[in-house]
């Protein structure tokens, strides 16, 4: 790694230093003497420390980050913190951290990243029925020391144009569900101005345990909370009919007669459901 000129006692070095890779040499060295007729030597130990030079691009500590964060919390909700290392000596300055505009910088006006700790925050409550998940990309500079977050600001933007060393990860942020939606009923009739009401035609002719009508609702939350089960509320007083609270199906409790007009003999009810 070194040589010494055997005339000048200069010392320099034969090839490339990298103080990440060995930031400290030591060694011993022998002058000798011209004299006649034995020389005389001397040793000594030379100890050379390599100077850390800012030529590490900073990392961070995974390629991808994942994180989770419920629906409709308030802005400043904390998602998750990004960290990053440098194999240069902290000396030569710190982080500064920001998230890159994609995709037409959507995600980016929704989330703020602490330019110093990294941390990521929501800007505003998110909403998973209009976005499961987002997509971020995150940056990470190394710059100099400096107490002032505008100089800091200024520099890394300046830096970022200049190419200075800079790392990026992408960040996925998955929008948990929360129970805010309520069950909505799929009618085959378009709703009226008081309520919505579909009308179902019963055969004089339907049997006991015959299906009459199969309901639908649908729920825009997730999992668990987009399950939805069937009951009859009000207007079931003759106890004509039942619903199977899982497949929304109304199930006739008694035999439907008519008479030669084709008139069914039982009185019409009103069903509200639930």
């Amino acid at each position: 790694m070194f040589e010494v000129d055997p005339d000048t006692g200069t010392v320099t070095a034969s090839a490339v230093l990298d103080r990440e890779v060995m930031s400290r040499y030591r060694m011993r060295v022998r002058a000798v003497d011209c004299g006649s007729p034995t020389p005389l030597t001397g040793t000594a130990v030379l100890i050379i420390n390599v100077d850390d030079v800012d030529d590490e691009r900073p990392q961070f500590l995974s390629a991808t980050y994942s994180f989770q964060v419920a629906e409709n919390q308030p802005r400043g909700t904390e998602v998750g913190r990004l960290m990053a290392v440098d194999a240069d000596s902290a000396s030569h300055g710190r982080f500064y951290f920001r998230l890159r505009k994609i995709d037409g910088g959507h995600d980016v006006k929704t989330f703020e990243i602490n330019q110093r700790s990294g941390t990521i925050v929501t800007s505003k409550p998110l909403d998973r029925e209009d976005r499961a998940s987002h997509a971020l990309v995150a940056e990470v500079f190394e710059v100099e020391l400096d107490d002032d977050d505008e100089n800091v600001r200024r520099h890394s933007e300046s830096s970022a144009v200049l190419g200075a060393l800079n790392s990026t990860t992408v960040v996925t942020v998955h929008v948990l569900d929360v129970n805010d939606n309520s069950p909505v009923f799929v009618l085959p009739e378009p709703e009226t101005e008081s309520r919505s009401e579909a009308v179902i035609a019963v055969s004089n002719v339907a049997r006991r345990g015959s299906v009459v009508a199969r309901l639908t609702a649908v729920d825009a939350d997730d999992d668990d909370n987009a399950l939805v089960t069937y009951s009859i509320v009000v207007g079931n007083d003759q106890e004509l009919f039942h619903i199977d609270a899982h497949s929304g199906e109304i199930i006739a409790d008694v035999d439907f007669t008519g008479n030669s007009d084709n008139q069914v003999n039982t009185r019409s009810s009103m069903l509200y459901l639930y």
